[in-house]
């Protein structure tokens, strides 16, 4: 599997944080989206499970 770097973390940390601020409820599955799309900019492969 695929780690993701320090920044990356906090771009999904802060998705988590906003998405909670606008009333909706962080689903795992938006995250690991998130996260596989973040690995895929920098062509990093994908994440198996957070």
């Amino acid at each position: 599997y695929y780690k993701l770097i320090i920044l990356e973390k906090k771009v999904i940390s802060q998705n988590i944080f906003e998405l909670d601020s606008r009333g909706f409820i962080p689903q795992l599955a938006s995250i690991k989206d998130i996260a596989n799309f973040i690995l895929k900019l920098r062509k990093a492969g994908h994440i198996s499970k957070l």
